[in-house]
């Protein structure tokens, strides 16, 4: 009932192309907002269609990044069910989608969606080690993001406050999510 990890082929055919299922009048890139909301409402077969589409929808784009984000939501799903194999393969696949995008951050989503794989399959090691890792490209990516809004603040330009995720405030050197 829950998808499989996408296949190698990259494209379906475009009889298959044709959407039935929750997505069919949404953008793609809202399959994915779909199937994550219903997550984490509860109705997770509904979580499972959807991001299976927006799975199936990146594949048809060719679009890396969608499936690295589709396949690390779809893993995080099949952990919380108990799925831990199958949720560790859709995590595996998105490292390697984010690797090809060159997105870092979708990659330290995945290196963390392992991690938790590789903690709950009793593997302590190896969680830690790929958590290490996804802690690394977070902890760059936030010092990039902090250097280039600085520079932003002192030119007077808005777009620094743009950068900055919604809900997260930076407070006394240390950040705070409300």
């Amino acid at each position: 009932m829950y998808p499989s990890p996408p296949s190698s082929s990259a494209r379906r055919s475009p009889a298959r192309s044709r959407r039935r299922g929750p997505c069919a009048r949404r953008s793609w890139p809202g399959c994915t907002a779909l199937g994550v909301t219903r997550q984490l409402t509860g109705e997770l077969e509904g979580a499972a269609i959807a991001l299976a589409e927006a799975r199936d929808i990146y594949q048809d784009v060719g679009s890396r990044l969608g499936s690295a984000e589709v396949n690390n939501a779809l893993g995080v799903l099949l952990l919380h069910q108990g799925q831990t194999p199958t949720a560790l393969e859709h995590h595996n696949a998105a490292l390697h989608a984010a690797n090809e995008a060159q997105n870092s951050l979708e990659e330290a989503n995945a290196l963390r969606g392992i991690a938790s794989c590789l903690h709950a399959l009793d593997k302590p090691a190896e969680s830690i080690s790929h958590l290490r890792q996804a802690l690394e490209i977070y902890s760059a990516h936030v010092k990039t993001t902090e250097s280039r809004n600085t520079s932003l603040i002192q030119e007077g330009s808005s777009a620094a406050f743009r950068s900055v995720p919604i809900g997260v405030v930076r407070t006394v050197g240390r950040w705070r999510v409300r």
